[in-house]
Order: structure tokens, then C-alpha cells, then sequence
């Protein structure tokens, strides 16, 4: 385990303990952004100190910050994040590669047709967030 400086332990998965000696997860995250709030929500996701990926969901990235890359394929991250006004595709990604989904759109519909596969592979569909 490394000291709370945010460097990340790979061998743990964990970053080191904070200041109220809690262990921190490290993260992978993917961004499907198709508008300015999820590209907002890529800026926010970067300044997480336990992010160690964050893949830019079918688009290219012009960035030096060599935890930001483009990726086809959700698998091997924890969660999509998207603003898509229309997530039915990027939820059956995430339902193919066994990832939790957090939707910005709301929509109960939504919720109610796909929850119930995401409690079934043990994964969470977050809605309206």
C-alpha cells in the first residue's frame, strides 16, 4: 500500500489511505458523451485522484494525459457514464461487457425495461443522475 500522495498501488487495485483512513477503489470510467454536459463530466471525472482510466466512448481524444484514450469496448471499465438523450444503445454495451450504466437523461421506462438485467449480472443502472 503507498501513503496517501495519490499514487496509485497496481498490485492492490487501491490507493493508499486518506485522511480519515479510508481505502480508496482505483477506477476505470468511460465517457459516452454526445454534448457539453458530458464532456463536463469527462473534466470531473479527471480530477478524480483514484481515477486510473478513463476511456472516451467512440471518439478520438486530444489529450497528453496518458490515462485518456479512446475505446470501442466498455469491457475492463467499472461504469459508462453517458448524456445521450437516447441510451439504448450504450446500456446494451454496458450489459454486454458486465459494467454498471449511469444515465444523465430520466426516464422511469428506462429504468423499469433494463434495471432488472443490471441487478441480474450484479451491476447498478443509476437514472436521471
Amino acid at each position: 500500500m503507498v501513503e496517501a500522495s495519490g499514487e496509485a498501488a497496481p498490485e492492490t487495485g487501491k490507493l493508499g489511505a486518506g485522511r480519515h483512513g479510508t481505502v480508496t477503489k482505483l477506477m476505470r470510467i468511460a465517457v459516452h458523451h454526445t454534448s457539453e454536459v458530458g464532456v463536463r463530466c469527462g473534466r470531473i471525472v479527471v480530477g478524480e485522484r483514484a481515477l486510473i482510466e478513463m476511456g472516451v466512448v467512440d471518439r478520438d481524444t486530444k489529450t497528453e494525459d496518458r490515462r485518456i484514450r479512446r475505446t470501442d469496448d466498455l469491457s475492463g471499465f467499472d461504469v459508462v457514464v453517458t448524456d445521450d438523450p437516447r441510451p439504448t444503445e450504450i446500456i446494451e454495451r454496458a450489459l454486454n461487457a458486465g459494467i454498471s450504466c449511469v444515465l444523465w437523461v430520466d426516464g422511469d421506462d428506462v429504468a423499469e425495461e433494463y434495471e432488472p438485467e443490471f441487478v441480474d449480472i450484479e451491476r447498478t443502472l443509476l437514472v436521471g443522475a
